[in-house]
């Protein structure tokens, strides 16, 4: 009796762990993760097979993916079959153009309305109906005016516009991000193409200009800045080939035509530029909504469209200059006055201060561009910007004002030498060395400021870019470079009433020009215990020894060539001199070999 109580109790203990097992392996069908439970026996068995369990879950979801794609796919052909049927009837003249359009029109609206209650109702495969009655109505508004011409241009727009309008209304109310792709990009694709290449620009310039509108709207509900960013790009092409058409006209000395509607150019490029700085400006004077990505970018877009669009019509088209130049510069003084305001900010506050700083400064060179013939006035405006804005990170240590100024100072030096300000000219008189000075102090002034270093930087788009001040040495490496130009205008300028023959002497003076600035230097390096300016002056002497022994000894003779060499020999005595001195004074701070 006692041993078959004892294997009742070994029978029950096993089912109870069998039940045990079997409710493990069904929680872990249901929650789609393999647990289940192995008995001590087939552990070895178990572990070398894979679940059975778990290849029947991956293959029910793989199967539900691939039968979910295959069904929506289906669907877009059922919805095909029927829109070619209609194709069909009107080809086949069973209904008329007019009839078949508003049929196809009307088709497409019960699709974007169907697809619209789908959502409301939170039944899938909603987006699906609203896109392909999007995309269906463009392309009946395309066909129908560029092949059949049935359709006029105003009201081709206004279904445009109006479909955008609807776009607009489904991305707000059920936060659908597939209605503002194909309603947004559709529409304002379809405005391009539908007169390509020779609209009446107003209408497709209104329509995207009301897409951006709205693209704000949808920035400030949902944050998606990638709209924006489309729209911008489309409406980039649009400006494109308007001011295209219009300068051809123009540069041919002929009056453009009425379809250029260039009346209407530059008041929408106006209102464009005076749409993306107000954005913006909400935008970070609110403070509800992060300044994203396109809140930076939108005040230099528009600034560079409307730089753009000035230039390549107000020139050939003989506007006054000076309007158009204290227009642009009343634009960047509104531009940098925001900065300024903005600067006093928090970090969110320095990153707008960041943009409107650089839109200032892209319509600041633009209008000084207008001003004056000679691009020496607009050169030192740019470099006295960039030292003020130096001086300005002083007062609103945003981080990004300090490295914006440095590099607008290298940009200013490229530009100089690009437009060929910083060469000889033609004739000894026709240049002077003193703008060439004025650029050399201001940034000499630049690199006083910039030595002080980074003190309570904050905020903007980069607050630990450059935090060790790297970039204060561009101010300096511009004022030497202006030096050197003023320096050789000098020296040609001397060197031309003399009876002599000049050649030599003059590139043997450039020569020593560098050597004896690498002395300087390496010396006031040296006495200041600056590395940076001692670095500066070895890479100085660096470019005077490879002219010295590439170029002057090959093509030099005479006394120039032994004051050439003399000068690099004593650029480098110095070096060594300082080098030891450093060595032997500040052990703990030795200069490298």
């Amino acid at each position: 009796m006692i041993d078959r109580l004892s294997e009742l109790e070994a029978r029950l203990n096993r089912l109870g762990e069998e039940v045990r097992s079997l409710a493990e392996r069904l929680d872990a069908l249901q929650s789609g993760m393999e647990r289940s439970h192995v008995p001590p026996g087939d552990r070895g068995d178990r572990e070398q097979s894979p679940s059975l369990s778990g290849a029947l879950i991956q293959g029910a979801n793989g199967s539900g993916l691939a039968s979910e794609a295959l069904s929506e796919f289906a669907t877009i052909c059922f919805l095909l079959v029927v829109a070619l049927a209609l194709r069909t009837l009107t080809d086949n003249k069973v209904v008329g153009q007019g009839a078949g359009v508003l049929l196809g029109m009307g088709y497409s609206a019960c699709l974007i309305g169907y697809g619209q209650l789908r959502r409301a109702r939170g039944k899938k495969s909603s987006a699906l109906f609203v896109v392909c009655g999007f995309l269906l109505l463009f392309s009946i508004v395309l066909e129908t005016h560029r092949r059949f011409g049935s359709l006029p241009s105003e009201a081709a727009y206004l279904v445009l516009g109006l479909s955008l309008v609807w776009a607009l209304h489904i991305g707000l109310r059920q936060q659908a991000r597939s209605a503002l792709s194909a309603g947004f990009l559709g529409a304002c694709s379809a405005a391009l193409c539908l007169e390509f290449p020779s609209p009446y620009f107003p209408y497709p310039a209104a329509l995207l200009l009301f897409a951006g509108w709205a693209s704000y709207l949808v920035r400030r509900k949902q944050a998606i800045s990638w709209l924006s960013f489309g729209v911008f790009a489309l409406t980039v092409v649009l400006w494109w080939l308007w001011v295209l058409k219009v300068r051809a006209f123009l540069l041919r000395g002929q009056s453009a035509p009425a379809e250029m509607a260039l009346p209407f150019l530059f008041p929408m490029v106006g209102i464009f530029f005076a749409g993306s700085f107000l954005s913006a400006l909400l935008v970070a004077s609110e403070g509800k909504t992060p300044f994203r990505a396109w809140d930076g970018f939108s005040p230099a877009a528009g600034s560079l469209l409307l730089l753009a669009v000035v230039h390549g019509v107000a020139r050939p088209w003989r506007a006054d200059p000076s309007t158009v130049g204290w227009t642009l510069l009343g634009c960047a003084a509104a531009q940098l006055m925001a900065a300024w305001w903005f600067a006093k900010g928090s970090h969110h506050e320095g990153r707008a201060s960041t943009a409107f700083l650089l839109a200032g400064i892209l319509l600041t060179a633009g209008g000084a561009s207008f001003l004056s013939v000679s691009p020496f006035p607009t050169l030192a405006g740019c470099s006295l910007l960039a030292t003020l804005i130096s001086a300005w990170s002083r007062f609103a240590p945003v981080n990004d004002f300090r490295v914006i100024a440095n590099l607008l100072q290298a940009v200013v030096c490229a530009l100089a030498a690009w437009l060929g300000s910083l060469g000889l000219p033609l004739e000894p008189g026709a240049a002077k060395a003193w703008p060439l000075a004025s650029l050399a102090l201001s940034c000499l002034l630049h690199f006083a400021l910039a030595r002080r270093g980074v003190e309570g930087s904050r905020g903007g788009f980069a607050p630990d870019l450059d935090t060790t001040n790297q970039t204060g040495l561009l101010p300096f490496a511009c004022a030497l470079i202006y030096s050197f130009a003023a320096l050789r205008l000098v020296w040609f300028q001397a060197l031309h009433p003399l009876d002599i023959e000049g050649e030599n002497l003059f590139l043997g003076g450039q020569s020593i020009l560098i050597n004896l600035g690498a002395l300087g230097l390496i010396l006031i390096g040296g006495l200041k215990r600056d590395s940076r300016i001692v670095g500066i002056g070895a890479s100085v002497a660096a470019i005077g020894a490879m002219r010295v022994f590439g170029h002057d000894l090959w093509n030099l003779q005479g006394l120039p060539l032994v004051f050439s060499m003399s000068s690099i020999g004593g650029a480098v005595s110095v070096g060594s001199w300082v080098w030891s001195r450093w060595n032997q004074d500040s052990p703990d701070r030795r200069l490298p070999d």
